[in-house]
């Protein structure tokens, strides 16, 4: 019911940052559910890194079962100049087909890995790690 493309299992870390060419951009978190495939329940982080060389965002759909496991469901590159749009569509399509509500997050303004870890922190995220 979940499959969108072939799943990579507990992929680690999921994105990867060197603040340098690499940042953080757009994070968002669905509140926990349940239904007849997760009877024990799943929620999907979506999570985006910006590469200012080259003006891409990779997008990255991951669904998380309660002790951690993660299944990375779908990667996409998109430029920066579509995201906005494109992944307001992705997010509004994922949340309709598993009545789901998302918090977002814009990490977009910074610039080091100190800040990140503060930001992260304040939300209560925690699985990052830099190249």
């Amino acid at each position: 019911m979940h499959n969108m493309t072939e799943p990579e299992k507990n992929v680690d870390p999921i994105v990867k940052m060197d603040f340098q060419t690499t940042f953080p951009h757009k994070y968002w978190i669905s509140e926990w559910s349940k239904d007849a495939s997760y009877p024990n329940g799943f929620r999907y982080k979506i999570l985006s890194v910006r590469n200012e060389a080259d003006s891409w965002v990779e997008f990255v759909i991951v669904m998380e079962e309660p002790g951690g496991l993660k299944t990375v469901r779908k990667r996409l590159d998109i430029k920066l100049k579509a995201f906005d749009n494109i992944s307001s569509k992705l997010c509004a399509g994922l949340a309709e087909d598993f009545s789901l509500s998302f918090e977002e997050q814009d990490f977009s303004h910074i610039r080091d890995a100190d800040a990140f870890e503060k930001a992260i922190r304040e939300v209560g995220w925690h699985e990052w790690k830099e190249k």
